[in-house]
């Protein structure tokens, strides 16, 4: 996982727009969104296939680029 600290825990968002969601990827990864917002993520996953594809790319990229730090070490 990515750690960073969250700015978005701070309040709910609902997640109409594939840039919202996009924008709330590692949040979401790291579990530090709100429940509401963890579920309108959810939600938008549900009916937007482009975005499953680009969370699934997103932690794939995750792995290989810990795995080659890992390596590296």
């Amino acid at each position: 996982m990515v750690k960073r600290v969250s700015t978005r825990r701070a309040r709910a968002r609902k997640v109409d727009t594939c840039k919202e969601a996009t924008s709330l990827i590692i949040d979401y990864l790291n579990d530090e969104l709100k429940p509401e917002t963890t579920l309108s993520f959810e939600r938008h996953l549900g009916m937007c296939s482009d975005c499953v594809a680009f969370l699934n790319t997103y932690k794939k990229t995750i792995q290989i680029t810990q795995s080659f730090l890992r390596k590296k070490t």
